[in-house]
């Protein structure tokens, strides 16, 4: 496997990607209003504006040798969620990827870019009704608060992780991955 930077061709496949599990991550609740080519646009603009917002905007995606795995995006925290975070903006892996350890490479190589000492918490944004939930709390975070989406039809989980610690964690869990200690919903 393979971790690193998308480039702007592979945006449509991690847009594609999202768009396939939008039901699952909103549990089949509201429909989906993604349009594909206005979400590549929005990604495309995303990541090319985060020097205008004094921002840092990163896409990593998972390859098993050209094949598309999963993605992972990360920017830093608005100050009203973290005065020293990052967010998670993006975890999509591919179901048959899945239970490989493929999102927990995603998530060690992004936390690697921005283990400083400025940045101490990872927020993560989550339906409260999507299946990924019980992930991140596997994964030891910490609902700070809620928010509604959506019009308010749907409710959101916002995680807290301290970074250093979701680090060793993730490694842990990797390494543990190839002792046969299996870990369940990645």
């Amino acid at each position: 496997m393979i971790i690193r930077k998308l480039n702007e061709i592979e945006y449509s496949l991690a847009v594609e990607l999202r768009i396939n599990f939008w039901d699952e991550v909103v549990a089949g609740t509201v429909p989906n209003p993604m349009v594909k080519n206005k979400e590549l646009r929005s990604m495309i603009e995303w990541v090319n504006t985060a020097d205008e917002h004094n921002d840092i905007r990163l896409l990593y995606g998972a390859f098993d040798n050209e094949n598309f795995m999963g993605f992972a995006g990360a920017s830093i925290a608005e100050e009203s969620d973290s005065q020293n975070g990052i967010e998670l903006n993006y975890l999509f892996v591919k179901e048959e990827y899945r239970g490989k350890g493929v999102s927990l490479k995603l998530l060690i190589k992004l936390l690697s870019e921005f283990m400083t000492d400025k940045f101490t918490e990872l927020v993560v944004y989550n339906f409260n009704c999507s299946p990924s939930n019980k992930y991140y709390c596997k994964l030891g975070g910490k609902v700070k608060k809620q928010a509604a989406q959506i019009n308010g039809k749907l409710l959101v989980d916002i995680f807290s992780f301290d970074i250093g610690n979701l680090n060793e964690r993730l490694k842990k869990m990797v390494i543990d991955r190839y002792t046969s200690k299996p870990y369940e919903n990645e």
